[in-house]
C-alpha cells in the first residue's frame, strides 16, 4: 500500500478531481489560437469552474485567460503550470456562447481571444460583489410557471467540452514576447518554446470540441430582471413577478400581423418554440417597436427568451420601451455601451443569471447571455453600425444566424430596406419573407415624387433639376406647414460646408499639407457663404444656380423661379437664373450688397487654416461648395421661412429621440430623424424632403445605392400615407433605378435586383471574399503564404488612401465561391498564423466579408 507523499510547506498539490485546466488565455495572436493545459492547486479545486476568468502565467508574465473545461489529464508529456488564481467565481462563457465565439472566430478569421473581448464587458469588482454567489439547482425539480418563467432558482454549472482541441502544456518561464497581434496591431505577444504552433487551421478544430449545430443550450433558471437593474436588486431567489402570466396578445392571428403575409405563421411558430427564419419589411408608418414586442410576447409563452439587437441607443429605447408596456418592465433589460462600465455589467449579470427574459441591445448584444434563446431579431441589418469596427470584424446579422442555427432558436431579420444579404437568405429558401401585399403598402406610404419627374413640372420650373431645392419642394414644405405638420428635411452631410472645390475647374480643394480635403467650419459667417461660393481671401462673389451638371447646381436653398429668376429670401433678381451663369443681380441670403467675411477654409484632416487657396491646376483663387452641410441648411430655411420653428438632430447638433407635434422644420442628418410625438411609428410629419441625391449615391462604394435607399426609406416611412395628405420629395433623377424603388416603395424589387448584379460581377454576398490591407510587401508576402483554395480570385492590389500618416498601403481582394467560404477563412488565419509566429514587422489587416470594399 502506498501513500502519498506529504507535500512540503508551500508547495501546491493538483486537485485530486480533474487537475487539469484548459484555458483560453487572453493572446490574440494568431499561431497561439488554441487552449492551453494548467494544472489546478487543490486550493482553486471548488471555484476553477468551465467559464470563469482565470489568471495564468504565460510568457514569463501573469495574463488573463478563461477556464474551458476540466480534465482527468493532459495529453502534454512536459511540465505544466499551474492556475495563479481565479479572477472571480461568476462564469462568463456557456458553452453556448464558447461555441459561438469560437464559430465567429473561424468564420472571420480571427482569434478567439479578439471573440471574447467582445462578448464578455469588463469585470466589475463593485457590482459582482453586489450578486450573490449563485447556487446549484437540481434540474429533475425545476419547473415551468405560468407564462413560461421558470420558477427555480440559479444557473447550473454546465462544462464547456474542448476535447476536440490540441492543448498543449506551457512551462510557465518557457515563452518569449514580442510578437504581432493578428489584426495587424503590435503587442507583447508568446512564442511556445517545444510547442507546434505554426499553421494552426481554423476550421480543424469544431469550436473548441463542440460542433454548433450540435451544442447543448445550458439549463439556466431563469428569475426576473429589470431594464435599470438596481444595486442588490439581483439576487438567486427570483421575483414574484416571474410567475405572472404573459400578455395574450402575441397569439396565432394578431390584428397587426395579419396584413403581412406569413405574418400570422410566424408567430405560430415563435409561440410553438420552433425555429422560424424569416426576413420582415414592415409597411411605411408601422409602429415596428410594438410588432417586435409582440414577438417577443410569443417566445415568453414559449419559455424561451427573446434577443433584439438594433443599431442605435435610440432604437433600443424605442423597443426597450416597447417590451416593457407590452410584458412589464421587470422582463426586460437593455444593453447597450451607454450605460457606463457599472450599469452595463450589472445589466449584464442580471441577463446571466436569468433575470431577465427579454433583451434588447446594441451591436455587442448579440453575444448576450440570454436562457434558452427562443428568437433572436435584428432590426435595419444594412446599417453600418451593425458591423464591429474591431478584430474580426463581424456582422449583427451573421452572428445571430450562427447562434440561431446552434440553439434552435427562431430568426427575425427585419428593416424598411432590405440588404443583398438577407435577399439571399429569402432566395436561398433558408428564411421566408414577411411582407404586405401591394394594396397595403399604397395606403400606408406617403406620396413619393422626384424632382422634375413630370413634364409640367420640367416647363414650370425649367431649372428644377439643378436647383438644390427647386420649387415643388418649396410647395410641398408650404402645404404641410399650413396643415399644421412638421417637415422633415434629411441632408446627408453633416458640418457647415464640408466641401469645397476650385470655383473654376471644379477640382477638389486640397491642403498644400497632407492633402487633405478642405471645408468651411462653422464658425465661418453664413453671409460669406450666402451664393456657395467666395474667394479665398474673404470676398464674396454673388451667383445664380452655378453649373450645369448635378454636383455644379446652386448650393443655396432658394427654389428656381418660374421665370429663370433667383427666388429667395433675400428677393429676386434678373440675373444668375440660368444654369452655370452669373447674373450681376444674383440675389439670397446676404446677396450682392454682403460684405467680405474672414474666411479660412480649414484642413478636414489635419485642421491647418489655408487663407491663400490657389488652385493647382487651374491657378484659380476661387472656392465653391460642392455640398451644402446640415447646419448650413437649417439657417437657410430659417430665413427662407421666417417665423417657422427650425429644429436640428445630428450632424454635430443634439440628436433627439422625438419632436412635439406642429408646424416646424427638422433639419436632420441620416440616422437621426426624430420621431413625430404621440403618433405610432413615429409617422407624423406632413412631409419630407431628400436632399443631395447625388452626394449619397456619388460614393464610391459596392452598397452605395442599398444605403442610399435605406436611409431615404428610413426618413420616408416617418411621414404620414399619401391619402391625408403625406408628400416626399427626393432630389435625385428619375431615371435612377434607385430612386424608382423609393417612389414604388419596392425594397424587395430592389434588393432582387442588386443580388443578381452582384452575382453576375462576383461580389458578396455571392461570393465570400477577403480584404487583405496593409504596406505592400506585407500585403504581397501574406497572399504568396496563403494556401488558397484552387477556386480563389486575387483582385489588385490597388493603393489606398494614405491618410493623415502619410504611410502607402495596399489593399488585396480574394474571392472564392460560397463553398469555399471555410477554406479562405482558415487558409488567412495560417498565413496569419506564420507570420506572427516569425513576428513580423508589418501589420496586415485580414477582413473576411467586408462592409466596404469600394
Amino acid at each position: 500500500m502506498t501513500t502519498a507523499r506529504p507535500t512540503r510547506r508551500g508547495e501546491r498539490r493538483p486537485a485530486d478531481e480533474l487537475p487539469v485546466a484548459k484555458v483560453a488565455v487572453d493572446v490574440p495572436l494568431a499561431h497561439l489560437d488554441r487552449p492551453f493545459d494548467y494544472q489546478v492547486p487543490d486550493e482553486l479545486a471548488e471555484v476553477a469552474r468551465p467559464g470563469v476568468r482565470v489568471r495564468v502565467r504565460f510568457s514569463g508574465r501573469l495574463v488573463d485567460g478563461v477556464l474551458l473545461d476540466r480534465v482527468a489529464r493532459s495529453e502534454h508529456v512536459g511540465k505544466l503550470g499551474w492556475l495563479e488564481r481565479v479572477v472571480s467565481p461568476e462564469p462568463v462563457l456557456s458553452a453556448e456562447l464558447v461555441a459561438l465565439c469560437r464559430t465567429v472566430a473561424d468564420r472571420y478569421a480571427g482569434t478567439f481571444a479578439d471573440v471574447v473581448r467582445l462578448a464578455v464587458p469588463p469585470r466589475h469588482a463593485r457590482v459582482e460583489a453586489e450578486f450573490t454567489r449563485p447556487k446549484p439547482v437540481d434540474l429533475d425539480t425545476v419547473t415551468d410557471a405560468p407564462g413560461g418563467v421558470e420558477a427555480e432558482g440559479a444557473e447550473s454549472d454546465a462544462a464547456v467540452g474542448s476535447d476536440a482541441v490540441g492543448s498543449d502544456a506551457v512551462e510557465a518561464d518557457a515563452v518569449e514576447a514580442d510578437a504581432v497581434e493578428a489584426d495587424g496591431v503590435e503587442t507583447d505577444g508568446v512564442e511556445a518554446d517545444g510547442v507546434e504552433a505554426d499553421g494552426v487551421e481554423a476550421d480543424g478544430v469544431e469550436a473548441d470540441g463542440v460542433e454548433a449545430d450540435g451544442v447543448e443550450r445550458e439549463p439556466d433558471a431563469v428569475g426576473a430582471g429589470a431594464v435599470e437593474v438596481e444595486p442588490g436588486a439581483v439576487t438567486d431567489e427570483p421575483a414574484e413577478a416571474a410567475s405572472a402570466a404573459v400578455p395574450a396578445v402575441a397569439g396565432p392571428g394578431a390584428a397587426a400581423w395579419g396584413r403581412y403575409r406569413h405574418g400570422g405563421p410566424l408567430l405560430d411558430a415563435v409561440a410553438a418554440g420552433r425555429g422560424a427564419h424569416a426576413v420582415w419589411q414592415p409597411v411605411p408608418g408601422e409602429d415596428w417597436p410594438g410588432r417586435l414586442a409582440e414577438v417577443a410576447a410569443g417566445a415568453l409563452v414559449a419559455g424561451r427568451g427573446t434577443l433584439i439587437v438594433c443599431p442605435d441607443q435610440r432604437d433600443v429605447a424605442r423597443v426597450a420601451a416597447a417590451c416593457g408596456e407590452l410584458l412589464g418592465q421587470d422582463r426586460v433589460t437593455t444593453l447597450t455601451a451607454d450605460l457606463g462600465p457599472a450599469r452595463r455589467y450589472r445589466s449584464w449579470l442580471a441577463i446571466r443569471r436569468g433575470h431577465s427574459r427579454v433583451v434588447v441591445g446594441t451591436r455587442a448584444a448579440a453575444f448576450a447571455p440570454i436562457a434558452d434563446p427562443g428568437v433572436l431579431v435584428v432590426w435595419d441589418d444594412g446599417d453600418d453600425l451593425h458591423a464591429e469596427p474591431r478584430a474580426p470584424y463581424p456582422h449583427t446579422r451573421d452572428v445571430l444566424m450562427h447562434r440561431a442555427h446552434a440553439t434552435g432558436a427562431a430568426l427575425l431579420v427585419a428593416g424598411f430596406a432590405r440588404t443583398a444579404e438577407a435577399q439571399l437568405l429569402v432566395e436561398s429558401r433558408w428564411a421566408r419573407e414577411v411582407v404586405a401585399d401591394r394594396t397595403e403598402v399604397r395606403a400606408a406610404a406617403p406620396r413619393i415624387a422626384s424632382v422634375g419627374d413630370t413634364d409640367f413640372e420640367l416647363a414650370s420650373d425649367p431649372h428644377a433639376k439643378a436647383a438644390r431645392l427647386p420649387k415643388v419642394a418649396f410647395d410641398v414644405a408650404r402645404a404641410a406647414l399650413g396643415r399644421g405638420e412638421p417637415v422633415l428635411i434629411q441632408v446627408p452631410r453633416a458640418g457647415y460646408v464640408p466641401g469645397l472645390a476650385c470655383g473654376s475647374c471644379r477640382e477638389t480643394a486640397r491642403c498644400r499639407h497632407c492633402a487633405g480635403p478642405l471645408g468651411l467650419p462653422r464658425a465661418t459667417r453664413p453671409a460669406a457663404w450666402a451664393n456657395g461660393s467666395v474667394r479665398a481671401n474673404g470676398s464674396v462673389r454673388a451667383e445664380g444656380p452655378g453649373g450645369a451638371d448635378r454636383s455644379g447646381g446652386d448650393r443655396s436653398l432658394r427654389p428656381s423661379g418660374t421665370n429663370g429668376s433667383g427666388v429667395g429670401p433675400g428677393g429676386a433678381g434678373p440675373g444668375g437664373a440660368g444654369p452655370g451663369g452669373a447674373g450681376p443681380g444674383g440675389v439670397g441670403p446676404g446677396g450682392a450688397d454682403a460684405e467680405a467675411a474672414a474666411v479660412s477654409p480649414t484642413c478636414r484632416w489635419c485642421g491647418v487654416a489655408e487663407p491663400t487657396f490657389r488652385c493647382p491646376n487651374c491657378g484659380s483663387r476661387r472656392l465653391r461648395a460642392t455640398v451644402v452641410g446640415a447646419g448650413r441648411t437649417a439657417e437657410e430655411l430659417g430665413r427662407a421661412f421666417a417665423g417657422i420653428t427650425v429644429r436640428a438632430s445630428g450632424g454635430g447638433a443634439e440628436v433627439h429621440a422625438t419632436v412635439p407635434p406642429g408646424p416646424a422644420l427638422v433639419v436632420a442628418t441620416p440616422g437621426a430623424e426624430p420621431w413625430v410625438e404621440g403618433v405610432g411609428g413615429g409617422a407624423g410629419y406632413g412631409a419630407a424632403l431628400l436632399l443631395d441625391g447625388w452626394a449619397l449615391l456619388s460614393r464610391p462604394d459596392l452598397r452605395v445605392a442599398e444605403e442610399t435607399l435605406r436611409r431615404w426609406m428610413a426618413a420616408a416611412a416617418l411621414v404620414r400615407p399619401g391619402d391625408v395628405g403625406g408628400r416626399v420629395v427626393v432630389a435625385g433623377e428619375t431615371e435612377l433605378a434607385v430612386v424608382q424603388a423609393l417612389i414604388r416603395w419596392d425594397p424587395v424589387g430592389h434588393a432582387a435586383a442588386e443580388l443578381a448584379a452582384r452575382t453576375e460581377v462576383g461580389f458578396p454576398p455571392a461570393v465570400r471574399m477577403a480584404a487583405v490591407d496593409g504596406p505592400p510587401a506585407a500585403v504581397a508576402e501574406l497572399i504568396e503564404a496563403a494556401r488558397l483554395p484552387e477556386s480563389a480570385e486575387v483582385l489588385g492590389p490597388v493603393e489606398l488612401d494614405p491618410g493623415p500618416s502619410g504611410a502607402v498601403r495596399e489593399r488585396a481582394l480574394v474571392r472564392v465561391p460560397r463553398a469555399d467560404g471555410r477554406v479562405l477563412a482558415a487558409a488567412m488565419v495560417a498565413a496569419q498564423a506564420a507570420r506572427t509566429a516569425r513576428k513580423a514587422a508589418d501589420p496586415v489587416r485580414v477582413q473576411l466579408d467586408p462592409q466596404e470594399i469600394g
